[in-house]
């Protein structure tokens, strides 16, 4: 009887892994994705404690918004369970103080500071990093990663242009304040972002030509432009959505400016908090943190991704929700064809395909009956070679147009 398994052998595993991830990588990722973020938590948690453990430092971090929600469930793990040392970042200081003490009590550590700082508010911001620099040179230490967390909208009732101002302008406040005391060479920049940001860029606001704008990086005059049009909707949802777009598009410029940095955008989920309350949100803040903890500590594979809220990387203009396969050139292919894009990652959309083929196919038809006076399968069948003539005729055109359409595929300049 043999007694190992699959599952309890590494290698058999590892090795099936390969093969499934070899045939097609979005398997081995639905496989992987079994074993639950929150266990792929508990393990980095267990690794970066022992590794700072062994060196005895702390990793500095800065958490904006953290009195509450997301950024005060952050706060508690990063105190106790990641051994960080956390300025607790709060736009009102009697609710950031009522915020440390309670980090303290939960975590039984002292960890944990204050600072007074409203992203919204270019003086404050400035005061805050002229704090946290006397900060940290008291201890003649460097801040290891900046988590811009602070944001508004829905339930806050704010609006649109402050919306814009704090979710969009906020973070670049923030990170052209701080940036002086972050670590130039291994430091890390975290943006809260949301799944409506690629909602927004997905959805029937924009134009082709704006949201082909919204999938790269875009400078700060740029952004200004986008927030313009945006307040012309005047509308909040639209506000948020588009404010969290944006913060993605500065995070794709700050990863290219600083290529020492490592930067990402993520989703937390659909948390409930003070912004979601009452809009069907059920999950508590705890479970908002998982790609914010992966950003901090895990080794990335490239800076400026957006992550989704299990972890894996998502993509900028359509919503990817959790359990479904990580976003990846191959899964963009599938996307692009199931919407009615085209085969194969064609940017034209898949009607012009499929109506040319059939096209091609009518003309190719037509022609060899009115020439031979037979149908197509009459023809091969009795092995005439104007039959096979033809039919190679249709594949090479079918094949001519599909690469066509890939080069040129621009929906703006094919019209036919």
């Amino acid at each position: 009887m043999i007694a190992t398994s699959t599952a309890s052998s590494p290698v058999v595993y590892c090795l099936l892994l390969l093969l499934l991830h070899s045939l097609h990588p979005s398997v081995s990722a639905l496989i992987l994705s079994g074993s639950t973020a929150r266990t792929s938590v508990a393990a980095l948690r267990s690794t970066n404690n022992d590794d700072n453990n062994m060196s005895g430092d702390l990793k500095r971090i800065l958490v904006t918004g953290a009195n509450t929600g997301i950024g005060l469930a952050l706060t508690k793990q990063l105190v106790s369970e990641y051994n960080c040392h956390v300025y607790l970042g709060s736009r009102n200081p009697e609710r950031g103080a009522f915020a440390v003490e309670e980090v303290k009590k939960c975590t039984g550590k002292d960890s944990v500071e204050l600072l007074t700082i409203n992203v919204s508010d270019d003086a404050s911001v400035q005061s805050a990093a002229n704090t946290l620099s006397e900060k940290l040179g008291a201890s003649s230490s460097k801040l290891y990663a900046i988590v811009n967390n602070a944001g508004t909208g829905f339930c806050h009732n704010t609006p649109p242009s402050e919306i814009l101002d704090t979710n969009t302008r906020g973070p670049r406040r923030v990170v052209d304040a701080i940036l002086p005391h972050l670590d130039s060479t291994n430091g890390r920049i975290v943006n809260l972002g949301s799944g409506a940001g690629p909602g927004f860029v997905g959805g029937n606001r924009l134009s082709k030509e704006r949201k082909m704008r919204y999938l790269n990086p875009m400078e700060e005059e740029e952004i200004e432009e986008e927030i313009a049009h945006i307040l012309k909707m005047n509308d909040e949802y639209a506000a948020y959505g588009g404010s969290k777009a944006l913060l993605a598009c500065y995070t794709m410029k700050l990863a290219q400016v600083h290529p020492n940095l490592s930067v990402s955008i993520l989703s937390p989920g659909y948390i409930c908090t003070d912004m979601t309350r009452g809009m069907g949100a059920s999950k508590p803040p705890e479970e908002g943190t998982v790609s914010l903890i992966k950003c901090l500590f895990e080794d990335l594979p490239a800076s400026g991704w957006f992550w989704g809220s299990d972890g894996l990387r998502s993509p900028l203009h359509y919503m990817r929700n959790p359990g479904e396969p990580e976003y990846d050139v191959l899964f963009e292919r599938q996307w692009n064809f199931n919407q009615g894009r085209g085969p194969w990652g064609l940017k034209k959309n898949a009607e012009i395909w499929n109506g040319r083929v059939a096209q091609v196919a009518f003309v190719v038809v037509l022609l060899q009956e009115l020439i031979t006076g037979k149908g197509v399968i009459a023809s091969i069948t009795d092995g005439d070679a104007v039959g096979y003539a033809f039919l190679g005729l249709a594949g090479v055109g079918t094949l001519g147009l599909t690469i066509w359409l890939a080069i040129k595929g621009d929906e703006s300049d094919i019209v036919f």
